[in-house]
């Protein structure tokens, strides 16, 4: 037999596949209750299987195009979704895209708290962003513009002065390592634009932690006014440094307070930067390569969805939420 080169040659196991397919079939019947199918023809594969498909498709790692020849090679996991054949990449590709990936992600907190009844989570929450790259650095830098993708900006970041992609805003619950939503951006915008948009995924948490970047009063205001949470917002080292000062205003010194007071608490923030980690080096995040027609938000909201279904099957085995399925 000729190895076909698309697909890699490593050989995967799926210890917990069965039950990652069993989730996702939980979440795709809630989707198909709140989006009943009202029109149109039969479709001849369900959401369930075409959501397993793409589940089993991040978790392998492999594209639109390889998956095919993939289950070719594995037909016992193509058995799992209840199919015999895989659909073409243009069936796959066509579904991906018209799938309510902020819905999907709700229904999967929501299967949550249905297998975890008595777990006190989605308290303590974490704000932060990711960079998706469509290219290399020197790519985007060259005069090939064929190769870049037209949407995508230059953004300043924390890594390097500025990367060259698309900005996604993740909000996530920093004892579970479950993602509450996420909002993606096709330009260089401010960091309270992105939390805004996230603030109902938070309306129920007691504590919401931010790095410096969020670090105003008409953000700590806003957050008081608009939900329950209390802002815990590293400070930045202005001319009256971190601690409370005589010169602050009240909401200054009153925002330096806090972040003294949580200081113990405020370090689980870096649990958010173990879920970019995750998202990068597991579900191949930080880069989804330029192609013409691809729809980038859709592409990462299904790498999230398969993100927090590997956070339900740890839990569920009592397992490290960012512990690797695919081995």
């Amino acid at each position: 037999m000729i190895p076909n080169p698309i697909v890699s040659q490593t050989q995967f196991s799926f210890p917990d596949l069965r039950l990652v397919v069993y989730i996702t079939g939980w979440i795709a019947s809630f989707y198909e209750l709140a989006h009943p199918q009202t029109r149109g023809r039969p479709r001849t594969f369900s959401l369930t299987q075409i959501l397993s498909i793409l589940v089993i498709k991040e978790f392998s790692q492999q594209s639109f195009r390889s998956i095919g020849s993939w289950f070719h090679q594995h037909p016992e996991y193509l058995l799992l979704c209840g199919l015999d054949r895989c659909p073409s990449f243009q069936t796959l590709s066509y579904r991906c895209t018209r799938m309510d990936y902020h819905g999907l992600i709700r229904l999967s907190l929501f299967v949550f708290r249905i297998t975890q009844p008595l777990y006190r989570f989605f308290r303590i929450g974490a704000v932060d962003g990711i960079i998706v790259k469509p290219c290399k650095a020197h790519r985007a830098q060259g005069t090939l513009y064929k190769h870049r993708d037209p949407n995508a900006y230059w953004i300043a970041s924390t890594k390097q002065l500025f990367e060259f992609g698309y900005k996604v805003v993740l909000g996530c619950d920093a004892v579970s390592g479950l993602i509450q939503g996420y909002r993606f951006f096709t330009q260089n915008v401010s960091e309270m634009v992105g939390l805004r948009a996230l603030m109902s995924c938070f309306k129920t948490f007691s504590y919401l932690l931010l790095d410096a970047a969020y670090d105003s009063i008409y953000c700590f205001c806003l957050l008081r006014k608009e939900t329950a949470v209390l802002p815990i917002i590293d400070i930045n080292r202005r001319t009256t440094g971190k601690d409370p000062s005589e010169n602050d205003n009240s909401i200054r010194w009153l925002m330096k307070s806090i972040r003294a007071q949580y200081k113990a608490l405020y370090r689980k923030r870096w649990e958010k930067k173990r879920i970019n980690n995750v998202l990068e080096s597991q579900f191949t995040m930080e880069f989804i390569y330029y192609t013409r027609n691809r729809y980038y938000e859709q592409a990462v909201g299904i790498k999230i969805l398969s993100y927090n279904i590997q956070v339900i099957c740890n839990r569920l085995f009592d397992r490290p939420h960012k512990k690797k399925i695919v081995t």
